[in-house]
């Protein structure tokens, strides 16, 4: 129709106007225009002038009403147009969110050089892609599928591929890095920022882009790239609900089954077309029949394997290397036996030999051309490969005082230039947006097999030095607060687990440099206060091996390193196992003492009888509790007045076995006076961390103190003002602000108020600071902290369960109440051997938990 109407403005210009005569006419008309002689040519059109105006006078006549039609019914779709786009802005409103809007969030760029996997992006469009029937049905299925094969085969790329030959199918398109929880946590918050979507400072990142997705009535894409292909269990908290699409790429080929997607795609290799065309891509435009023989046969040798392909392509490209040359190489490795002799192509281990293979080569020829290269390759190889961030490894580098083989590190250029070879070789991949470099974790592997020793030990070295540099230490947690630690220490720690994993290739070291002592020590202190417990219990046994290394000069580290074990276990509700540890600590430092490494009234004592001090009362030896407790702050008074917030915290800790001893005057007078002192400390910085942990801790015993005191007002007000500054200090995922969480819900049962009660006690994926007015913010739940936390928190759960299956019986709701009271006994059976009908109130549960969650 459109064209049709184009075709006026044609007449204007035209001699003539095409209806029903034949093309044969028009030429004859030009051929005698041809033979006309020129001075008569102009004769001849004014002789055509009255015919023109006839025609013209026709056409008007006949198709005015034609044309009326055509440009009405244009006007029409430019309408429909407008009000489609405003209908579709609308659609993307929410009554929970109202500013936000749809949008496409796509991490990376279209990959110009993608080359087949037709068949599979065509079941990826039939599945995922919206029909016209399922826009206006709103009972529609959430369409998914999931894109799960061998490392290497290309997974990102075909989800990349699609994404943009969908890119207008969809109102709205998100990607998703799933390799970890935090790194899925970090892919939300960019999400929100592009929804134009708020978080509360107390929300988990996710849950308001989930709550929008699973509610707007607009289409949606969302990308959860890479999904670990062993434990992936945490993405079902990030799962959407909602009527959309959901794409997943993983290397475990269970997923679809454990999470229950339909759709799924085993991604084998590559057709053979495809192959020789990336193999060959910028070599030559037009190949004779032989360099595609022998392409084929390379391609055959690599697998079919797309990120084999890719990289042998770089190799020849920057090589010159003749493809004849090139196969007799890569048939002197010996693994190419191996490679050979594996059937299944999903196998790990014939994908591993295979790109090993490649990297081999490349990285050989780096040897000749860039050894600062295969520098940075060797410390990449040590530090985690999901990205490292490249203004660390710059800035870092230019602040160390390196000599020999790295000493190019400190200059910002050399770098930058060995980082460019690398990423020429495709050996590892510049993501520029975020500014860190991956390299993938077979290449790691082929690069550590091939370091000798040496080249371990000095890789390994320099790596400790630019974590130690980089990595947040206590004293900015003083300074600048625990936020920033976190905002670093998230960033970094992965990097450390990956260099302690990789301890064993480096162990025959004689001396590592006592950077690696001071950073394990930063590491532990960061996951302890994180609550990162299982994160840190892995890495225990390797850290004491590495201080074992020289134990009679490490005694003081080890010391440090048993009791960070140990509050671990003890926060973990592990009071027994962490006594072990405490014992051990403090013979570690007593060893010390007498080695004349340390004085006799150090604080490291006094903080080692604080923390078996601790671990007696959680076992309920309070008398006992208060003797360790009375060590410590003796030491502290007399010999370290200066750590005025350490000596407030003994005090705190040692209030905790007073008030359980019945001493309540004695110890509210205490807390008071501990109370105003950490104030005032913060009153002068407010940032300073232990006086932060003094105040939400003191705050907490003390409201307990009010409440046997039947003060309960008091009480009401103290553990509000613990919660608020739990909240601000840790964030709401704390497994500590579970505790508050529960104690202000006990405060607003006892008030009569069930649905305050409830909601705080189980209310999902919600936080607020709490007032006096319980309906008017809500915060999350103590159960959902408690279940979903990286430390073990199973006494707490049982608790909680309990109590809240009988607040809901008082609120009517009988079927899920006794259904919780019912697991919260048997759980208590299993855990502790105490059958259900035995001690059934609420005042034996109580007695489950640790004090500090009294």
């Amino acid at each position: 129709m459109y064209s049709k109407y184009r075709r006026w403005p044609m007449i204007i210009i035209g001699v003539g106007y095409r209806t029903s005569a034949p093309d044969s006419a028009y030429i004859s008309l030009a051929s005698k225009m041809r033979s006309v002689p020129q001075p008569t040519v102009l004769g001849f059109l004014f002789s055509m002038a009255s015919n023109l105006e006839r025609a013209l006078t026709k056409i008007t006549l006949l198709n005015s009403r034609q044309i009326k039609q055509e440009v009405h019914i244009m006007d029409l779709e430019a309408q429909k147009t407008r009000y489609e786009t405003i209908e579709r802005l609308l659609k993307g409103r929410s009554d929970l969110f109202p500013d936000a809007r749809p949008a496409k969030k796509i991490p990376f760029s279209r990959n110009p050089g993608f080359v087949g996997r037709a068949g599979e992006l065509t079941t990826i469009a039939t599945t995922l892609e919206p029909s016209d029937s399922m826009a206006t049905n709103p009972t529609r299925a959430q369409r998914g599928l999931v894109l799960h094969g061998l490392g290497g085969m290309g997974k990102t790329e075909i989800a990349l591929e699609y994404v943009y030959r969908a890119f207008e199918k969809f109102d709205s398109v998100l990607w998703i890095a799933a390799e970890t929880e935090q790194k899925v946590a970090n892919s939300f918050v960019e999400a929100a920022s592009s929804l134009g979507i708020p978080i509360d400072k107390d929300d988990r990142p996710h849950d308001p882009v989930l709550k929008w997705l699973n509610s707007t009535h607009t289409s949606w894409l969302i990308v959860f790239d890479n999904a670990p292909d062993d434990d992936a269990s945490f993405l079902r908290d990030f799962l959407p609900a909602g009527k959309g699409s959901v794409l997943v790429t993983t290397r475990n080929a269970c997923f679809p089954r454990e999470f229950s997607i339909a759709g799924d795609i085993a991604l084998g290799p590559i057709d053979e077309d495809a192959a020789i065309s990336i193999l060959t891509s910028g070599l030559l435009d037009d190949p004779t029949e032989h360099f595609r023989a022998k392409a084929s046969e390379i391609c055959y040798q690599l697998g079919y394997l797309p990120l084999a392909l890719s990289q042998t392509a770089g190799y020849l490209a920057e090589s010159g290397s003749k493809l004849d040359d090139f196969l007799e190489t890569y048939k002197d490795f010996e693994n190419i036996a191996v490679l050979h002799a594996t059937s299944r192509p999903s196998s790990t281990t014939g994908y591993q030999h295979n790109l090993s293979t490649v990297w081999a080569i490349t990285i050989s020829l780096l040897e000749e051309k860039s050894s600062t290269a295969l520098k940075t390759l060797s410390l990449l190889a040590f530090l985690d490969p999901d990205g490292f961030p490249r203004s660390i490894l710059e800035r870092v580098g230019l602040s160390l005082n390196l000599t020999g083989d790295f000493q190019y590190l400190t200059e910002r250029f050399p770098l930058q230039l060995s980082i460019r070879q690398l990423d020429t070789h495709n050996l590892v991949t510049l993501d520029r947006s975020n500014s860190i470099i991956k390299i993938h974790r077979v290449l790691q592997d082929s690069v550590m097999a091939r370091l000798t020793q040496d080249q371990k030990i000095d890789a390994f070295s320099i790596t400790v030095k630019i974590l130690h540099e980089a990595f947040p230490s206590p004293e900015l947690a003083e300074s600048e607060g625990f936020a920033k630690v976190c905002e670093r220490g998230d960033q970094l720690y992965p990097h450390i687990i990956a260099l302690l994993s990789k301890y064993d290739h480096v162990k025959a070291a004689a001396n590592l440099g006592v950077q690696i002592y001071t950073l394990m020590q930063r590491f532990f202190w960061y996951l302890h206060h994180r609550a990162l417990y299982r994160t840190a219990l892995p890495y225990f046994d390797i850290a004491i091996r590495i201080y074992n290394r020289d134990r009679t000069k490490n005694l003081i580290y080890l010391a440090q390193l048993q009791g960070r074990a140990g509050t671990i276990y003890r926060n973990s509700d592990n009071a027994l196992v962490s006594m072990q540890y405490f014992r051990e600590e403090i013979e570690l430092y007593q060893e010390a003492i007498k080695a004349q490494q340390i004085e006799e009234h150090s604080a490291g004592l006094a903080y080692a009888y604080e923390h078996i001090g601790l671990a007696t009362q959680q076992l309920g030896r309070y008398a006992e509790a208060l003797s360790w407790h009375g060590k410590n702050i003796f030491i502290l008074e007399n010999f370290h007045s200066d750590d005025k917030s350490g000596l407030l915290l003994a005090l705190v800790n040692k209030s905790w076995a007073m008030w359980k001893s019945g001493l309540l005057d004695e110890t509210a007078a205490l807390l008071e006076s501990v109370i105003k002192e950490a104030q005032e400390i913060l009153d002068r910085n407010s940032e300073q961390y232990q006086a932060r942990r003094v105040l939400t801790y003191g705050m907490r015993a003390l409201g307990n103190v009010y409440i046997d005191q039947d003060r309960w007002d008091d009480a009401f007000n103290m553990h509000q003002r613990a919660f608020d500054f739990q909240v601000q200090t840790w964030a709401g995922r704390h497994f500590e602000t579970g505790v508050s969480c529960y104690k202000m819900a006990v405060h607003y049962e006892r008030k009569g108020d069930i649905t305050g009660a409830i909601q705080r006690i189980d209310r999902p994926h919600t936080m607020f600071y709490i007032t006096n007015d319980s309906h008017s913010v809500l915060y999350e739940s103590a159960l959902v902290i408690f279940t979903d936390n990286p430390v073990s928190l199973e006494t707490h759960i049982i608790r909680t369960r309990y109590r809240l299956g009988h607040v809901l019986l008082s609120d009517g709701d009988r079927i899920r109440g006794v259904a919780l009271i019912e697991e919260a006994q048997k759980a208590r059976q299993n855990l502790k051997g105490i059958p259900p009908d035995v001690d059934d109130s609420m005042e034996f549960y109580d007695t489950l938990v640790p004090y500090w969650a009294w």
